[in-house]
């Protein structure tokens, strides 16, 4: 069985689309970047590649590429929650807090290796960003599969007084 049928196997039991039924369908497919590789797209209309490899009526897989020094925009993955494996490279994760204004302001970042999974629960607001001169690549999986996020401009508070 090759890495797309294994893909479409693993996705197709998946019925709750609950954090650990995700996270769980990632782990079994142990994702590699030789697995990955041929599902890598350059970007197009967007700051990174983003490929569609599989969807259903329950969930959606995804391949970003994200090139070095390149980030997303600030997003929201509007009614889906999405769990996301770094097969390639080094990830920082800045979650944010959408305002009354309908901006983002920043709460918080980490980072993420090769090997490592988060999980973007419901209504999270953040964007992805490459901070090495190296590839990103990540293998996304959302339920139920991704219909309409929104966008945000990031609001920028001065932390000091003059």
């Amino acid at each position: 069985m090759n890495w797309l049928e294994e893909v479409k196997r693993v996705f197709n039991g998946i019925s709750s689309g609950k954090e650990e039924e995700l996270r769980a369908a990632i782990r079994e497919l142990k994702c590699t970047p030789l697995q990955i590789g041929p599902h890598v797209t350059e970007p197009k209309d967007l700051p990174y590649g983003r490929n569609v490899i599989h969807r259903t009526d329950q969930v959606e897989a995804i391949v970003i590429y994200l090139p070095p020094l390149q980030s997303t925009f600030i997003h929201d993955h509007g009614k889906s929650v999405g769990c996301a494996y770094i097969v390639q490279g080094t990830m920082v994760n800045t979650i944010y807090k959408p305002n009354d204004r309908g901006k983002a302001e920043f709460l918080y970042e980490y980072r993420l290796n090769a090997g490592e999974c988060f999980y973007a629960g419901p209504g999270q607001v953040h964007a992805m960003r490459n901070p090495s001169n190296k590839p990103l690549i990540t293998f996304h999986l959302y339920s139920p599969p991704l219909q309409k996020a929104n966008r945000y401009e990031a609001e920028w508070v001065l932390d000091f007084v003059i």
